[in-house]
């Protein structure tokens, strides 16, 4: 891992309230929302190698809530139970 810099950037009200509220939807700092940004940026202007890219959009999805383990093999099997039904059911 590279050693980080410091690097100083001033934003009008708006921009820092708009920075807010990003970091506030991806649940990660300010710092790390800029971070994300240059990063993506990078990548749609053809910066980045392909892989590091593709790291860095998997990355950037918003992380989805996970269920304890006993709720959720009860919602994988109830969703299996479902499918079975569906698709074997014989008596139709």
């Amino acid at each position: 891992m590279t050693t980080a810099q410091r690097f100083e950037l001033r934003l009008d009200r708006h921009r820092r309230e708009r920075l807010a509220e990003l970091s506030q939807r991806r649940g990660v700092p300010a710092s790390e929302v800029l971070r994300q940004l240059i990063d993506e940026a990078c990548a749609d202007a053809g910066l980045l190698d392909e892989p590091h890219a593709a790291l860095q959009r998997l990355l950037a999805l918003p992380r989805l809530p996970v269920p304890d383990p006993e709720t959720l093999k009860r919602e994988l099997d109830s969703q299996l139970d479902e499918v079975t039904q569906k698709y074997l059911d014989t008596s139709a």
